[in-house]
């Protein structure tokens, strides 16, 4: 229903930022006033704008859908960053206007059109530059934690998280690899995966045997752990969106059996609202996700039932996915130690960033809960637009001390 709903609103933006293109340009040289010129322009935006849907008459996997998808997703960026722009150019104007700074006629000039037109393209290039640039390159944020526990034998113990992979049309085998040379150059101890591992639609994997290849030649002391998120469900996305938010029962969506079995073949052990005991010096968890558990008739375990019968004398550090400040609390009132979330991106993309500190108590970094640490990272992957403006894809290194 929300698709169907924004469709009618995508389609009039796109035709009034054309219709701003055209006058731009024609602003700026008299060859785009010409036939050849509108045609040309109206080709190219036109296979930009309904790449989301040209997407869909192709077969799944084949190489031309997944360039669409691509495309889109990478366009639906650009879109956003145009319409925020034009919508600031707009205000501006009525205000120079309000104020009797520029008149009508002034800004109905060539002049006036051409330079306004360059300042907002030059604006989109460079931050969809930009942010496509800081969505593929992955960034290590370090992080040290103390916890007032003893372990025998072992003094420190390093961390590696990583969450909010996406995999699928905005990350293939490529950046999985980058990511994996990443991971094994911190030299872990132990590496945990909090959710989101896929982006929905496991089809969209370009390479799922070399991905599980990739994620095997992870090394750690004590192997990779992973628990869910809300999408590592099968559900349709558009132009990397999904939009069947809130459902419940038979509806909800649930997860693919070859999500499970591409973790098991890539030597990662999946916890479903388990907690393990790791070499009888720490414990690990892996909650089920609090939006999507992942089974219609899912429920996870309550902070409290996760930790009930565990030695609290032994470090016990939690896998999961969303921080919400419920989740949080009750896990520092439940005795654990360190928590390990993803899910908010770091809000990804600006203006998104300024609302994700509001909406989250840790929106990402680290920040301390009673007697418990939590450390949220912003991600690898991206969710719906390519690109990330204001945040970066990253991995986090936790360097962990006991005392």
């Amino acid at each position: 229903m929300i698709a169907l709903f924004l469709i009618p609103i995508y389609i009039a933006a796109n035709i009034y930022i054309y219709a701003k293109f055209l006058k731009w340009t024609r602003a700026c040289h008299g060859f785009c006033h010409t036939k050849t010129f509108r045609t040309l322009s109206m080709t190219v935006y036109g296979i930009l704008a309904l790449s989301p849907a040209l997407a869909f008459l192709f077969d799944e996997g084949t190489k031309i859908q997944r360039i669409l998808q691509v495309m889109s997703n990478f366009w639906v960026g650009v879109f956003l960053y145009i319409a925020m722009a034009l919508a600031v150019c707009l205000l501006v104007g009525f205000l120079l206007r309000r104020f009797n700074i520029v008149d009508r006629e002034t800004q109905n000039s060539r002049k006036y059109i051409a330079t306004t037109g360059a300042v907002i393209m030059i604006f989109v290039v460079t931050v969809s530059s930009w942010g496509l640039y800081n969505s593929k390159n992955i960034h290590v944020n370090d992080y040290d934690v103390e916890i007032d526990k003893s372990v025998a034998g072992m003094d420190d113990m390093r961390i590696v998280l990583v969450a909010d992979c996406h995999l699928g049309y905005n990350m293939g085998i490529g950046k999985v690899r980058d990511m994996v040379d990443e991971i094994n150059d911190l030299e872990p101890d132990l590496v945990c995966f909090a959710g989101d591992i896929f982006n929905n639609d496991f089809d969209a994997i370009d390479h799922p045997k070399k991905t599980a290849e990739a994620l095997r030649s992870i090394d750690s002391t004590y192997g990779t752990y992973a628990c869910y998120g809300n999408h590592d469900v099968s559900e349709t996305i558009i132009v990397g969106f999904t939009f069947n938010w809130g459902n419940t029962g038979d509806d909800r969506p649930v997860s693919d059996p070859r999500m499970d079995r591409l973790l098991e073949d890539g030597d990662v052990t999946l916890l479903q609202d388990q907690v393990v005991n790791i070499d009888d010096k720490f414990y690990l968890g892996g909650r089920l996700d609090a939006a999507n558990p992942g089974r219609v008739s899912g429920v996870r375990k309550t902070e409290s039932q996760m930790t009930d019968g565990l030695d609290m004398s032994k470090p016990v550090i939690m896998m999961d996915h969303q921080p919400t400040s419920e989740a949080l609390h009750g896990l520092s009132a439940a005795g654990v130690d360190l928590d390990l979330s993803g899910h908010t991106h770091g809000g990804q993309f600006f203006p998104m960033n300024i609302s994700a500190k509001i909406m989250w108590e840790n929106a990402a970094g680290m920040i301390k809960i009673g007697g418990m640490t939590s450390v949220v990272t912003s991600g690898v992957g991206v969710y719906g637009p390519d690109m990330r403006v204001c945040s970066k894809s990253e991995i986090c290194c936790i360097d962990v001390t006991f005392s």
